[in-house]
């Protein structure tokens, strides 16, 4: 019995990079791709410097199919995935290597990162903002089941 214990899990928060890209392979899977930017300060001297780190993403499944309406270049995600390298050769015989990560869970953040809000997270904002107004005034009290 092999004894051994090894795991392989990343857990990103950052700002999207670029649109996400979404695919169907000819096994009708879809594939979404996108770009993470990862921010971490460094003391450099008497001053702190913000450092990126730019990650490649890839969901996988009916859960990127959902995704890709609902994330844009800017938003504020959370990725729960896993460190995946790999290999191709390019059409002159060049063979490239390249990691990503793998993710099983992306959450959206119900806000931009401060930027300008697109009309999916305005239209949130006013929803949340109406049920916390009708839970605060008793309107929804009737309306429990227990």
């Amino acid at each position: 019995m092999r004894t051994s214990f090894s795991t392989n899990q990343i857990i990103l928060q950052g700002n999207v990079t670029n649109d996400p890209k979404g695919k169907r392979t000819e096994k009708d899977v879809f594939i979404l791709k996108f770009g993470l930017a990862t921010n971490r300060s460094v003391k450099v001297g008497e001053e702190y410097e913000d450092r990126t780190t730019f990650h490649q993403i890839v969901c996988i499944g009916k859960g990127a199919e959902w995704l890709e309406e609902r994330i844009k270049k800017g938003h504020k995600v959370l990725v729960i995935g896993r460190q995946e390298n790999r290999s191709y050769e390019t059409e002159e015989g060049e063979k490239k290597y390249m990691s990503e990560v793998v993710a099983e869970t992306v959450t959206p953040f119900l806000t931009t990162n401060g930027s300008k809000k697109d009309k999916q997270t305005q239209e949130e904002d006013e929803y949340v903002d109406q049920v916390e107004e009708a839970v605060a005034s008793g309107k929804l009290a009737d309306d429990i089941p227990f």
